[in-house]
């Protein structure tokens, strides 16, 4: 069973790759740190309202998105 963090985290990384952005680029566009970025897409760190508007900004989608990611499945991801 997946928790929330980690099916926001698996659609965040969808996200910005379908966007066509690397996590060097997100970094960049939000002034976050790529290991920032890095660390919340694996999961390994959570981040505050401010960060996910900022990077749901940058990537140009809505805040359901990241909730849902869609069509993305996250057993495809590594947790």
């Amino acid at each position: 069973m997946y928790d929330d963090f980690q099916i926001i985290s698996a659609n965040l990384k969808y996200l910005r790759e379908k966007s066509g952005y690397t996590q060097e680029q997100l970094a960049e566009i939000t002034g976050l740190s790529v290991s920032h970025i890095s660390k919340v897409e694996a999961g390994l760190r959570r981040v505050g309202m401010k960060t996910y508007i900022s990077i749901l900004q940058a990537l140009n989608v809505e805040g359901n998105d990241i909730l849902t990611g869609n069509d993305y499945d996250i057993s495809d991801s590594a947790f």
